[in-house]
């Protein structure tokens, strides 16, 4: 399929800008004909300092004493106590560099179009201003570590480039080389909360440092440098050569780096730059296929196909096909191999100095939902910044457990960032922070998650260098966390949370519980994975095999629902955004057609909640529908996705008008989260089953999807007609 995003208008939004990116560098380019903004991100550059403590040490006797209050029913004090003596301070920002803008003179603009090609990865702008025409075409290497902007004119013009940054910075240029080197903030206070300086630097500290650089190649006849920037004249074509260092990981972020790499890049010259940046792409992009009812190409103009599928429903198979298009693309330019870190709450691109939720990490379900699709996508390599982030988390929790809970092993609170700070945040407010800040069931969720990347790739090698040696952190945790109710017997997880959710008592609204369904199906997944890959009987097996019966299976409510509590609470929010007490349907297995009374719960739960919520929401009910053959109530959600953005905050979802996924604000979980759904949609495995078209939408008559991996690491090619299947090949 030509899978393309375009638009006869500049982006109006910075969200309405096309991503550029190579897991390390990311670019929003606006492509404005007459002053054009680039907004810079490196995934290394984030607020903060080394070995910052950010926990608290209630340890063990403050554990006792909130077990203590739950046991009583004496929520209030035990949610004061959460805040008091297990909440730490919040986590640091993913901050940008700055900006570039681009001046090419005033005049009537006309014939604009920008296109970015997904089957390339480049991306195309054309013009007239002032009856010159221009055209802009770019792109970011993974091979060559570059950003190349190359602008050609049919006569000569002028442009000037200035570079803007919030940032202490110091800025220099000597033939035809333009550097910057900066620092970040000490500190970035949570958007959240209120404060006079939310933004602190320190002169010469331990921050984070940066430096990038620009080479160009011009027939400018004139070039000079100004404030902040340089001034070409005279020019038919500039072509800027970009890249940039930081220090996040001990390399050496100075100009002589950059240069290293820029000289380099100018050497090979633009289009074999191009040619290798494409030939790369294409390796990772090219093994998947997918085409529906006929459909061979994208819309021609996106913002046009937005309106008219919210309008009346036409173009919708084109839409899909090439949001399925788009999430492997982000993928791909948010997370490569060689990536420092995972993707964030907004993959590699982020414009604001003090981001919303600080544009970090969140593990209770959006970190772990970016990382969905890599494996049934066939983009298993993009998931190894995942692997070694859960890595770096379990690492720092040698620390913090034992400081934070009294305990041993792998837990981590519900937000982290840069510095993989495991330690539960949410101290610092205000107000109750009891409904976020822990998160019992995030170390199980990871661990889990990077089993069955396992389960996928069947490699003895990365089961016994990544994923044991963290399996066995983490279920030393919970067995050292868990404790036994009195009178049933039943292991309980609190305190702890069904993520972000609440629930009414006695008049007051609560968020901690003894133990939530969500913790529950986690740390029984958790235990179950363990024996599975542990054959020979230690310590941890017998334990295991003890509490495995005390954990209880799922309690089904009298309105025919799973139990998303303990007890049968009064919700506060019935159609909150979570689904966390489903974990078992997906991502988790253990809820399948082998349960059909579990099946029917989900689904009476699904219908509860409601057809509403976020972005990454709406993809979370689209795979689990899936997962309960339900296509034609996927497709419902699927065309939500595409709904307008018309608010900067709430939990409305839908998609800007570069297809980026809306919580809003923008939010890149509910594109890999949707990705992962059509995926369910159209195939599913478990290992030893492959079960194709489980969820095909009624007007879903004919397709193909090719490449596709099973667990069992298999890959599959399948087509169908009339919906039913004409050929499966599984290899």
């Amino acid at each position: 399929m030509k899978a393309f995003l375009r638009s006869i208008r500049r982006a109006r939004r910075w969200e309405d800008c096309y991503p550029l990116g190579n897991g390390t560098i990311g670019v929003m380019d606006n492509c404005a004909p007459v002053t054009g903004t680039v907004w810079l991100n490196d995934e290394g550059f984030w607020s903060g300092v080394p070995n910052m403590d950010k926990a608290n040490s209630g340890g063990k006797e403050a554990l006792e004493e909130i077990r203590e209050c739950l046991k009583n029913e004496d929520f209030k004090t035990a949610q004061d106590l959460v805040k008091e003596k297990i909440s730490g301070k919040e986590c640091e920002s993913y901050v940008p560099i700055g900006k570039l803008n681009i001046y090419k003179g005033w005049g009537i603009v006309r014939d604009y179009h920008r296109k970015l090609d997904l089957n390339t990865a480049v991306m195309e702008c054309e013009y007239s201003l002032r009856e010159n025409q221009y055209k802009e075409e770019s792109f970011v290497s993974y091979p060559d570590k570059i950003y190349a902007k190359k602008i050609t004119s049919e006569n000569k013009s002028i442009i000037k480039l200035q570079f803007d940054s919030r940032h202490p910075h110091k800025i220099g240029y000597k033939d035809k080389f333009l550097w910057v080197e900066g620092y970040a903030p000490d500190h970035v206070v949570f958007n959240g909360l209120p404060s006079k300086k939310p933004i602190v630097y320190s002169e010469n500290g331990e921050s984070i440092k940066f430096a990038f650089g620009i080479k160009f190649d011009t027939d400018a006849q004139v070039i000079y440098f100004t404030e902040n920037g340089v001034r070409l004249a005279n020019a038919t074509y500039v072509i800027m050569y970009y890249t940039s260092i930081t220090d996040c990981d001990k390399e050496v972020a100075n100009v002589e780096e950059v240069k290293k790499v820029l000289d380099k890049a100018l050497e090979k010259g633009y289009e074999a730059c191009k040619q290798d940046h494409i030939e790369d792409y294409k390796k990772l992009f090219d093994r998947v296929e997918f085409e529906l009812n006929g459909v061979t190409e994208s819309p021609e103009n996106l913002d046009k196909a937005l309106r008219l599928v919210n309008k009346t429903g036409e173009g919708l198979d084109a839409l899909i096909c090439t949001l399925y298009a788009f999430g492997r693309y982000i993928t791909i330019a948010s997370s490569r191999e060689g990536s420092k870190l995972p993707s964030n709450l907004q993959g590699i691109w982020n414009k604001s100095y003090r981001p919303k939720w600080n544009s970090a990490y969140t593990t209770n379900i959006n970190l772990q939902m970016n990382y969905w699709p890599v494996d049934s996508a066939n983009l298993s390599e993009c998931g190894r910044p995942f692997v070694n982030f859960v890595k770096a988390l379990c690492e720092d929790s040698k620390v913090n457990t034992p400081k934070v809970f009294g305990c041993d092993g792998f837990a981590t609170g519900h937000n982290s960032d840069i510095w993989a700070q495991s330690a539960p945040i949410g101290g610092e407010t205000m107000w109750s922070s009891a409904s976020y800040s822990l998160c019992m069931g995030a170390s199980g969720w990871l661990t889990n998650q990077i089993f069955d990347m396992y389960r996928y790739n069947l490699d003895d090698k990365f089961l016994k260098d990544d994923v044991l040696p963290v399996m066995e952190e983490c279920v030393k945790f919970y067995l050292d966390f868990l404790y036994e109710d009195e009178k049933t017997g039943r292991l309980l997880c609190g305190p702890d949370i069904s993520p972000e959710n609440s629930y009414r008592f006695n008049g007051g609204t609560y968020s901690i519980d003894v133990a939530p369904e969500f913790t529950i199906a986690i740390i029984r997944e958790l235990f179950v994975n363990y024996l599975l890959v542990i054959k020979e009987e230690n310590d941890y097996t017998k334990r295991i095999k003890n509490a495995l019966p005390k954990l209880g299976g799922y309690n089904i409510t009298s309105e025919g629902r799973i139990a998303e509590w303990s007890k049968n609470y009064e919700e506060a929010e019935p159609h909150h955004r979570h689904v966390s007490h489903l974990y078992g349907l997906y991502p988790g297995l253990e809820i399948n057609k082998e349960t059909p009374k579990l099946m029917a719960a989900c689904r009476e739960s699904l219908r509860a909640r409601g057809d509403g919520g976020t972005g990454w929401s709406l993809a979370w009910k689209i795979c689990l529908y899936a997962r309960l053959g339900e296509g034609d109530k996927c497709l419902e959600f699927l065309k939500k996705q595409f709904s307008p953005v018309r608010r900067q905050h709430g939990q409305a979802g839908g998609s800007y008008g570069s297809l980026l996924s809306a919580h809003p604000p923008y939010q890149i979980d509910g594109n890999f989260g949707t990705l992962a759904g059509i995926n369910e949609m159209l195939i599913q495995s478990d290992g030893e089953n492959t079960f194709y078209l489980p969820a095909l939408p009624a007007s879903w008559k004919e397709g193909k999807i090719k490449g596709i991996r099973v667990r069992g690491n298999k890959t599959v090619n399948l087509e169908w007609k009339d919906g039913k299947v004409i050929s499966a090949e599984i290899n």
